[in-house]
């Protein structure tokens, strides 16, 4: 799967028209935020509404849908584990320029591989930023599609994720296979 970043600043995230569809995964419930400008955001929850709360919380105005579009059914397939087609989706991005390359840099760690904090580090040219790569890591808003759950400890321990550290595990479990 083929994805592209549309940079945006943070007046222009919070002006979209979000819209959401909410799932059932094998990893929770999944919400997928996208506007106009492509997918906005990709969470889970333990229910469907606190899914859409995590969204209303970005986007106050953001509203359920329940037929998805090309972009989220593509997004959905790849959470389900069905889809690597060629077409390329829109990630909409907003955040510093360290952030902007570490997710990009994500997007480079093969699937059923993980990379420590320090190697992420290494790769973005900031060997000594340690705590600011791992913050960029867990200020990102797609997960699965730009994968922060395959960034793990230097001592191979799982560490944190932002949707709860057993959907990590499940995560890395389920790519290993």
């Amino acid at each position: 799967m083929k994805y592209q970043f549309v940079v945006i600043d943070k007046a222009v995230s919070k002006a979209q028209l979000v819209s959401v569809y909410i799932f059932s995964s094998s990893y929770g419930h999944c919400a997928i935020a996208e506007s106009q400008l492509g997918i906005m955001a990709i969470v889970f929850a333990s229910s469907a509404k606190k899914a859409f709360s995590e969204i209303q919380i970005l986007w106050p105005t953001a509203r359920k849908i329940t037929k998805p579009s090309n972009n989220i059914t593509a997004v959905k397939n790849v959470i389900h584990g069905v889809g690597q087609q060629e077409s390329s989706i829109p990630l909409v991005v907003s955040g510093t320029d360290l952030q902007r390359v570490v997710w990009n840099k994500l997007l480079e760690i093969p699937i059923g591989e993980t990379w420590s904090y320090g190697q992420l580090a290494k790769k973005v040219q900031r060997p000594k930023a340690h705590r600011a790569v791992a913050s960029a890591v867990g200020k990102n808003l797609h997960a699965v599609i730009i994968p922060c759950h395959r960034v793990i400890r230097s001592d191979g321990s799982i560490g944190k994720y932002r949707w709860g550290s057993e959907i990590k595990k499940q995560l890395l479990l389920t790519e290993a296979q």
